[in-house]
């Protein structure tokens, strides 16, 4: 095992604390020891710290509170990176794709947002409820299918700017029969709310003043459709207003229950209306749901800013952070249908009759992220059928130049006949 490598000086301390990642003041003197076994003086590590703190600027005030934020040098270069995502992108974005690319995203989004508020199911029954619009059979399904219906509106209203009437209709869509009490569908919150955790520990408590809520809820309306048009408001940038949507709508907490899987909607929503359409292709809550480690870190950075001085780089860090891992993913799913429209491209030009089970084997085979490669036996399981069967199929594909076998120590493995390269 490698040892791991600490820094060496007060200054490198500083950016290692709070700029590679941005540390509570909690978690900063937990490395007090190490700091000190460096050789570095502790107080003046920390006293750096504070100064380049210092430098935090105020992103919003609602009713008396200052949320703020320090832009990091990491920060700003994870802005560029996220808004390079399509010119960066080698490959062609097809209309053939990009509907099944958004189909699965609103799937993904609407099992995965669910499950985060504790939704019980499965990717295949959510495929099956949504694409045969079957009527869910308990709560976690209502609440999934519900996801569904909410991120399709939006797909369909993107123009729209957040205002009561817009947010309470996509609430009430959410919510519909999967609240405790039928009347809080649809309408804000009327008394105080307790946020707790799964063993009903208290971690946060929103305001219990109701008009004060309704007033911090409609200043941040104003402000998450506000632009940079206007010369007498200092400029911001577009990403930090949507992340500290993100966070302060979790933070108001506008109603009794709903809020996470309504303000997951709301940020695909306004994530797209501020040019970051990318995320129509990706899942968000795919990534904050895809460990127990990332579920944790995100309940995390709502607690550090609400522990810290409404400091919201905590939240932004995060978010840039689950940003930046979605697109990652979002660029390996789009290199599979990018291979799957290449070689039926090739079908076409070659003008070949395939049967629905040839087109779904080279599907199968495209979308195969392991070498891009799979054995007949695999294949064959996949459809539930006899490997003599499906070697006939792949015959057929390999004799039009379709597929192509490669041998790899005693296996034999079944690939594209198509040379792609990943730029």
């Amino acid at each position: 095992m490698i040892k791991k490598t600490y820094p060496s000086s007060s200054k490198e301390w500083m950016k290692y604390l709070t700029v590679d990642k941005y540390y509570t003041p909690k978690e900063i003197a937990y490395r007090k020891k190490l700091i000190l076994e460096s050789g570095c003086d502790y107080d003046k590590v920390y006293e750096k710290i504070l100064k380049y703190r210092n430098r935090k600027k105020e992103l919003i005030s609602l009713e008396g509170e200052s949320f703020t934020f320090v832009e990091t040098h990491l920060m700003k270069e994870n802005v560029d990176k996220i808004k390079n995502f399509w010119r960066s992108s080698s490959y062609s974005f097809k209309e053939s794709y990009k509907k099944e690319l958004i189909f699965d995203t609103l799937l993904s989004e609407a099992f995965h947002s669910s499950s985060i508020e504790g939704a019980h199911s499965t990717k295949k029954r959510t495929e099956e409820i949504i694409k045969k619009r079957l009527t869910p059979a308990d709560k976690s399904e209502r609440m999934i299918f519900n996801n569904y219906k909410a991120l399709e509106y939006i797909f369909g209203n993107k123009e729209q700017t957040l205002d009561d009437d817009f947010v309470l209709s996509l609430h009430k869509m959410i919510s519909e029969d999967t609240l405790d009490e039928k009347e809080d569908e649809g309408v804000y919150r009327n008394g105080g709310v307790d946020i707790t955790t799964a063993t009903q520990k208290v971690v946060f408590q929103p305001t219990s003043n109701i008009e004060k809520m309704k007033k911090m809820i409609n200043k941040l309306y104003l402000f998450t459709n506000s632009n940079n048009d206007d010369c007498e408001v200092e400029y911001i940038e577009s990403m930090y207003k949507v992340i500290a949507f993100h966070f302060l709508y979790g933070y108001i907490h506008p109603h009794f229950d709903g809020n996470g899987r309504t303000l997951r909607v709301l940020f695909t929503h306004i994530l797209g209306q501020n040019g970051f359409d990318m995320f129509y292709y990706i899942s968000l809550s795919e990534i904050i749901h895809s460990s127990e480690k990332r579920k944790k870190e995100y309940e995390k950075a709502f607690i550090d800013v609400e522990e810290n001085e409404l400091d919201l780089t905590y939240f932004i860090y995060y978010i840039q952070d689950i940003m930046i891992e979605a697109l990652e993913v979002l660029d390996d799913r789009v290199f599979l249908y990018f291979r799957e429209s290449i070689i039926f491209d090739k079908v076409e030009e070659l003008d070949v009759k395939l049967t629905k089970r040839q087109e779904n084997i080279l599907k199968l085979i495209a979308k195969n992220k392991r070498a891009f490669a799979m054995t007949s036996k695999e294949v064959a399981n996949r459809f539930k059928l006899s490997t003599q069967t499906i070697l006939k199929d792949m015959k057929f594909l390999i004799d039009f130049k379709l597929l192509r076998k490669k041998q790899t120590g005693l296996k034999i493995y079944y690939e594209l006949d198509i040379d792609i390269t990943r730029s």
